[in-house]
């Protein structure tokens, strides 16, 4: 469990340093929403007030990234009521810009309260197919999953994306 909490507050240090470099043509806007529900639920831990617990869950996006995921989350609920948590993002199949293939994700996320909306960043991490060279990052924003198992949860995203520029053999 220590190592997963470093790592994850590793990627929360690299996520916060990320700036995307200069590139061959300018990037692209990348907009929609996430809208996901919870299929499981456990925790893993209670620690001063604290509650650590995980998650899977399935996901639809529209918007720039056109396609289903199925995500793991890792998240803690302070004895204050604030929320922090950190998602792996896997689209077995997804489209972007026309363009089809899988896709890897990261996100972070954190909320003051659980009556308060999600905030957070989001970083593409791998790709496969046309999406291989897809680099791409941004911002998360919404209200999350209520807890009724008929209505997923929305946050909305927005970003920047572009694919990088191929290289050319001798």
């Amino acid at each position: 469990m220590h190592k997963k909490l470093f790592v994850s507050l590793a990627m929360l240090v690299a996520l916060s340093l990320i700036s995307i470099p200069a590139l061959a043509g300018p990037p692209e806007d990348a907009s929609g929403e996430w809208c996901y529900t919870p299929e499981t639920m456990t925790v893993e831990k209670i620690a001063g007030g604290n509650q650590f617990f995980t998650t899977t869950e399935t996901a639809t996006w529209t918007g720039t990234f056109d396609g289903a995921s199925a995500d793991q989350c890792r998240a803690v609920i302070h004895s204050s009521g604030a929320w922090w948590g950190v998602c792996e993002i896997s689209f077995a199949s997804v489209t972007v810009g026309g363009k089809p293939g899988a896709l890897e994700m990261f996100a972070v996320l954190s909320r003051p309260g659980a009556s308060a909306d999600w905030i957070g960043k989001w970083v593409i991490t791998a790709g496969t197919g046309a999406l291989k060279d897809l680099r791409g990052q941004g911002t998360m924003w919404g209200p999350g999953w209520q807890g009724d198992p008929e209505v997923c949860g929305v946050i909305d995203y927005s970003g920047n994306m572009h694919f990088k520029p191929d290289k050319k053999q001798p």
